[in-house]
C-alpha cells in the first residue's frame, strides 16, 4: 500500500511539473527595441513579441547639420547635405539585420554618413554673395550658400534665371548681409522666368539701410521667398511711394503670376516706411494684388512680423490676395487689409491649431468717406478657414477702419465685432 501511495504521489508531482512547463511554453513574452538616433529626430521604441521581428523605422530619422561644412557655395539644397543614415547598429558596433528574431531587449544606434563628404565650389570665394549669385545665374540649379562672416552689398542681387534656387545659412552665429547703398539686397524673379526661389535660413540677417528708397527684398513674377527659424530682416527705412518699389520696407510682394512668400520662422522687425501720403505703406510686408494678372500668396506658419512702423502698420494686404493664411505660431503686429468693394477684398485664412496673434487688424477702403469704407466690410466674411472659432477670433485685436486718405480712421470695436464664424457685424 505504501508503494502504491508513493507511485500515486510521483504521478501527481509529474503531472504538476508537466502542466507548469506547458504553461511556461505558452506564456507570451514581449521585448523592447529602443532606437538611439544619435542626434537625429526621435524614433519611438517598438514592443516586439519574443521570436518576432522589429520593423525598420519609417519615416527615416533626419539629422540636419549642413553648417558643420566650411563656408562656401555648394550644389544642392540644405537637405541634400544632411547626414545620411547608413544602418542601425548593435551595441557591439555590428550592423543589425531586421530579419533577426528578437530574443531580448536591445538598443539600436543610428550610424550616419557625415556631410563633410561635400565640397564647396572652388570658383566662388567664401563670403562673396555677388560672386555666388553670378555663378548661380550662369549655372541655374539648386544651391546652398554658407557664410561664416558678415557681407556688405552695394548693388542689388538679382535671382532672375529660371530654375535658380538659393538657400543661405550662417555658420556659428548671426551673419549679416548689410546694404551699404540705396536700393535692394535681393530682387527675386523676372518676367518670363519660372522656378526661382530664395530661402533665408538660420543665423542670416538682412540688414537694410536708413535712409533707403525701396524694400530689402522684392519678389515678383511667380518667384518664392521663404524665411526659416533664425532668419531676420531688419533696419530698413524706405521712402518708396509705388508698388514696384514695394511699399513694405522689409519685403515687397508683387501681384504677377502667383508670387509666394512663406514664413516658417524668423522675424521681420525694426523696419519703417516713411511714406505718410498713403495708408497702404507698411513697415514689414507689402502685398500687392491684381486679379487680372495672378494673385500672390502669403503662408505664415511661424515667426513674427512685429515692431515695424508705417501707415498700414506691419503688414498690408491688397484686395486681390485671397491666399493669406495663418497657422502654427505665426504672429503679426498690425495687419491692414484693403478693399475696393464688397466683392473685391481679401480675407484671412485661419488654419486649425493656430496659436499666434494679430495685435491690431485694420480694415481699409479705397475711398475717403468712412461710411463707404465700413460698407465694404460690414456683414462680410473677414476670417475664413477651418481654424475660425471663438478662441482664434479672440487672438485677433481689432484696430481701425482706414480710409484712402491719411487720418481717416475710426475704431472698429466702437461699432463692430467679428463673430465666431469670422463675419464682421455691428455690436
Amino acid at each position: 500500500m505504501k508503494n502504491l501511495d508513493r507511485i500515486i504521489g510521483l504521478i501527481a508531482v509529474s503531472v504538476i511539473i508537466i502542466f507548469s512547463m506547458a504553461a511556461c511554453d505558452n506564456e507570451i513574452t514581449y521585448h523592447t527595441v529602443t532606437f538611439d538616433s544619435d542626434g537625429g529626430t526621435a524614433v519611438a521604441p517598438q514592443t516586439v513579441r519574443r521570436g518576432m521581428f522589429a520593423i525598420q523605422p519609417t519615416p527615416v530619422p533626419v539629422k540636419k547639420n549642413p553648417t558643420i561644412l566650411p563656408a562656401g557655395l555648394y550644389a544642392g539644397s540644405p537637405e541634400s547635405m544632411d547626414y545620411i543614415l547608413i544602418e542601425w547598429r548593435l551595441p557591439n558596433g555590428t550592423a543589425f539585420d531586421f530579419n533577426t528574431r528578437i530574443r531580448g531587449d536591445i538598443t539600436l544606434k543610428a550610424h550616419w554618413l557625415d556631410p563633410t563628404t561635400h565640397a564647396p565650389i572652388a570658383a566662388v570665394p567664401i563670403n562673396d554673395l555677388a560672386a555666388a549669385v553670378t555663378h548661380i545665374n550662369a549655372n541655374p540649379d539648386e544651391y546652398t550658400l554658407l557664410l561664416d562672416g558678415d557681407v556688405n552689398v552695394s548693388a542689388v542681387q538679382n535671382l532672375n534665371v529660371s530654375g535658380v534656387k538659393l538657400s543661405i545659412l550662417g555658420i556659428g552665429s548671426e551673419r549679416k548681409i548689410t546694404l551699404t547703398a540705396a536700393g535692394r539686397i535681393f530682387t527675386v524673379g523676372a518676367s518670363g522666368r519660372t522656378g526661382i526661389e530664395l530661402t533665408l535660413g538660420a543665423n542670416i540677417t538682412l540688414q537694410g539701410r536708413n535712409p533707403n528708397i525701396t524694400a530689402v527684398v522684392f519678389v515678383r513674377n511667380g518667384a518664392a521667398l521663404t524665411m526659416l527659424d533664425g532668419s531676420k530682416i531688419t533696419g530698413n527705412t524706405s521712402s518708396a511711394t509705388d508698388e514696384l518699389n514695394g511699399m513694405g520696407a522689409a519685403v515687397g510682394l508683387y501681384y504677377d503670376d502667383n508670387t509666394l512668400f512663406t514664413m516658417k520662422g524668423g522675424t521681420i522687425t525694426g523696419n519703417s516706411s516713411t511714406n505718410t501720403t498713403n495708408t497702404t505703406a507698411s513697415g514689414g510686408l507689402y502685398v500687392y494684388g491684381l486679379s487680372s494678372t495672378g494673385t500672390p500668396s502669403v503662408i505664415l506658419e511661424g515667426g513674427s512680423i512685429e515692431g515695424n512702423t508705417g501707415e498700414a502698420g506691419d503688414v498690408f494686404i491688397d484686395r486681390y490676395t485671397p491666399n493669406f493664411a495663418l497657422s502654427g505660431t505665426a504672429k503679426i503686429g498690425t495687419l491692414t487689409m484693403n478693399a475696393a468693394s464688397t466683392t473685391s477684398r481679401p480675407d484671412l485664412t485661419i488654419s486649425e491649431g493656430w496659436t499666434g496673434s494679430v495685435a491690431g487688424l485694420n480694415l481699409r477702403g479705397m475711398f475717403s468717406t468712412m461710411s463707404t469704407v465700413i460698407g465694404y466690410w460690414n456683414n462680410q466674411t473677414v476670417l475664413t478657414g477651418p481654424g475660425v472659432n471663438a478662441a482664434t477670433v479672440g487672438q485677433i485685436t481689432l484696430g481701425n477702419f482706414l480710409s484712402l486718405t491719411v487720418g481717416g480712421t475710426q475704431a472698429i470695436s466702437s461699432t463692430h465685432v467679428i463673430n465666431a464664424s469670422g463675419v464682421l457685424g455691428t455690436n
